[in-house]
């Protein structure tokens, strides 16, 4: 079965915005790739389009789209690119302090994913055998 890979609805804007602090897409094999219509995503996203203006054009149309997780995870999940986006000291900041706090970010943003994914897991595991039970119950 091949799987179709819907573009990140970021994947332009990063070599667009170099130094911007905006990511490479990336998804790893295990993590899921998220819509980049949902509920979240899209209340989210427009809150960064002062920084990457090509966004406005794409969220009229963002079921044509996915978020990576690295994208779902820095703009979705934390608030800290945003921060220091907005921040009037961000251009000051040397270049390696600012490759500093974002690896630090970078590396905050997976393990809040990773603690997500888990959760995740978790709680379908619950509602697994809670719809077991019920199952064996409704056949009694």
């Amino acid at each position: 079965m091949t799987s179709i890979r819907i573009t990140c609805v970021l994947a332009s804007s990063v070599s667009l915005h170099n130094g911007s602090g905006l990511l490479e897409c990336e998804t790893k094999e295990r993590q899921t790739i998220r819509h980049a219509d949902s509920k979240l995503a899209k209340s989210r996203l427009p809150l960064y389009n002062s920084f990457f203006p090509e966004l406005i054009q794409i969220q009229t149309h963002l079921e044509d789209f996915s978020l990576c997780e690295k994208h779902y995870n820095q703009l979705v999940v934390s608030n800290f690119l945003r921060q220091v986006l907005t921040n009037t000291n961000y251009s000051q900041l040397s270049k390696n302090k600012q490759v500093h706090h974002l690896d630090f970010e970078n590396k905050l943003v997976e393990k809040q994913a990773h603690i997500e994914h888990a959760y995740e897991i978790e709680v379908e595991k619950i509602l697994a055998k809670l719809a077991f039970k019920l199952k064996r119950l409704v056949i009694k």
